[in-house]
């Protein structure tokens, strides 16, 4: 897991994780062998500070007892710095317990866990997020951590009757337009402050609902759908994808529109988007899963597939809020005469 997380921090998320965590590489004063490991900090200009939670049970910062040397992984690059480790009745330890905790205010004012300071060598920028990339880190959690509700449900009862499933999945999908909508809506308040969260969050898992009631009618109608002729048949699937494909664009439109220039183009957008994510999900999913394969690796091989599907959402209609967002908030004329008059 140490590694997974050091390798995070070195790639280009990096700067998305590396706001909250950290790598240290130190040699171990006794063992003399070079250990990385991440770590949550607090940063305040050249100093950082961590706290070495259950430090009782944990090694590493006995190291730092007296000033030792150490490197530091943020922004994906190495920095010297000179770590010391504050203990209970050292000096200096309340000034220093309360910056960390003014960024983790659940962590106990008496805390006896050891804290280390973390001088660095230089003064280092701090990293501001693009807007694609705040959209893209919090999109992408934000629909892996939902599709994960009607993967779980659909890996439950794949044994079960299509049409018993159906509205248990239904469920699932409307869970995830919220938990998806909800990830959204934090990102967009901070370049849209007057759009309304509540509003957004429902409006998507609405959407979601309705996407995942017409994608399951071939499920449930397959055999009805079968004998339909031709002339019926393609002008039906042509309309289901539409509305598929368009469900959540559409209802996320009918709130944007009120608050950005340009928001029609966010219907076609997120169409092409979720286009494009279906397709990377089934192409990565369809020629791992297999019959008689256990809950556990469905799930997964499904968490998988949810994760890039869920990138690909996000990095595309990331690009495409970036252009919507350049061309300006909607003017409101109501607005502006409430603003003259008082």
């Amino acid at each position: 897991m140490n590694r997974a997380v050091l390798a995070l921090l070195r790639s280009p998320l990096g700067r998305v994780i590396g706001r909250r965590i950290c790598g240290l590489r130190l040699r171990g004063r006794v063992s003399g062998r070079i250990v990385e490991l991440p770590v949550e900090y607090v940063r305040a200009d050249r100093r950082l500070v961590v706290l070495a939670g259950h430090g009782a049970a944990k090694r590493w910062w006995r190291n730092f007892r007296t000033p030792r040397r150490v490197d530091v992984l943020i922004d994906g690059r190495w920095h010297a710095a000179t770590g010391t480790a504050v203990l209970p009745g050292g000096a200096g330890r309340a000034a220093v317990l309360a910056r960390y905790r003014s960024a983790h205010p659940r962590v106990p004012a008496g805390t006896t866990d050891p804290l280390v300071v973390i001088d660095l060598e230089q003064v280092l920028p701090v990293p501001e997020m693009s807007l694609w990339t705040r959209w893209f880190a919090n999109v992408t959690v934000g629909e892996c951590a939902g599709f994960a509700v009607p993967a779980t449900v659909g890996a439950l009862t794949v044994h079960a009757p299509a049409a018993a499933v159906a509205p248990l999945l239904v469920v699932a999908g409307a869970v995830e337009g919220a938990v998806l909508g909800g990830f959204q809506a934090r990102v967009l308040r901070q370049v849209l402050p007057g759009l309304p969260i509540v509003r957004w969050t429902a409006m998507t898992a609405a959407a979601a609902a309705l996407a995942w009631l017409v994608g399951l009618v071939p499920t449930v109608a397959g055999d009805w759908l079968s004998g339909l002729p031709p002339a019926v048949l393609v002008p039906a699937v042509a309309i289901a994808a539409t509305v598929l494909l368009g469900s959540i664009g559409t209802a996320q439109w009918t709130v944007l529109r009120d608050h950005a220039t340009g928001a029609g183009r966010w219907i076609w957008g997120t169409a092409v988007a979720w286009l494009a994510a279906l397709g990377v999900f089934f192409a990565v999913t369809m020629p791992l899963w297999h019959p008689d394969q256990g809950v556990v690796t469905v799930v997964l091989i499904g968490v998988l597939g949810g994760l890039l599907m869920a990138a690909t959402v996000a990095a595309l209609t990331g690009l495409l809020l970036v252009r919507i967002v350049e061309v300006g908030p909607h003017d409101n004329p109501s607005r502006d005469t409430a603003a003259v008059f008082g």
